[in-house]
């Protein structure tokens, strides 16, 4: 509990602290605030991309290896981003780290919706009352390192939690595949990943290009395209990356 505690809170601190450092980075790499927002975008991009699959690499992997190879990335990306040359490379590490933030952030959950969960259930209300309190403390852990360190400090803090998260995951969770691994949808995967890049390219450049421009416009008409031939795919495909199926059984408890 405490090494899924500290993958939870990393993760989510991460998320409420670099909002904070906007004005810092900015100043440090001379850009606009456009440059830096794509920091901001291409990361939450990377882990709506990612988030389909990861269901299907626990099964393979067992959520063991999945949240340690995770940790291992997002820890290795968070050092990389505090390193960062540019603009450009900061943007490029947070897209690599967002791919391995959404798989821990989310692992513990999977895990904990298992079998073990009968074993770990006591627990459960503790680990998400501690993980509350990463968005609470995010914004003012992220003020002060921004005014005593810098802004590098944000990624940095990441990395010894990391670690010890890492070396838990390794001595203390066990081994568990909840189930066969099935085959990977290829074609459902690449129909998300575009669906994902363009509503997440017109939701939030709309402000700036305009709603009503050609770019937003076309971005909104091609996702939606897109978004039905992914319902049609999965409602037809034996081993569907989405279970869209799952609505009509929400709908009928629902009704």
């Amino acid at each position: 509990m405490i090494d899924l505690f500290l993958g939870s809170f990393v993760s989510i601190l991460n998320m409420s602290t670099i909002n904070v450092a906007i004005p810092a980075i900015m100043e440090y790499f001379h850009t606009d605030l456009g440059s830096v927002q794509w920091a901001l975008t291409d990361f939450i991009l990377a882990t709506g991309i990612i988030a389909p699959i990861t269901g299907y690499l626990g099964e393979r992997y067992s959520y063991k290896y999945l949240y340690f190879f995770s940790l291992l990335g997002f820890t290795i990306f968070s050092a990389l981003c505090a390193f960062s040359w540019s603009i450009s490379s900061l943007i490029a590490f947070r897209i690599l780290q967002g791919v391995f933030w959404f798989n821990h952030a989310n692992n513990h959950d999977d895990y904990l919706s298992s079998d073990c969960k009968r074993k770990t259930s006591p627990c459960d209300e503790y680990l998400e009352y501690f993980s509350n309190i990463a968005p609470a403390l995010g914004p003012t852990l992220s003020g002060w390192l921004i005014q005593t360190l810098g802004w590098k400090w944000i990624f940095l803090m990441n990395v010894p939690i990391g670690i010890i998260a890492i070396i838990f995951t390794m001595l203390l969770i066990p081994y568990y595949r909840l189930q066969a691994p099935k085959s990977l949808d290829i074609i459902g995967f690449i129909t998300v990943i575009l669906s994902s890049f363009l509503l997440t390219v017109a939701f939030t450049q709309g402000h700036q290009w305009g709603w009503t421009s050609w770019k937003i416009v076309s971005l909104l008409i091609v996702s939606s395209i897109t978004l039905g031939l992914i319902i049609w795919w999965e409602l037809k495909h034996s081993s569907p990356l989405l279970n869209i199926r799952c609505f009509k059984i929400l709908g009928s408890q629902l009704a």
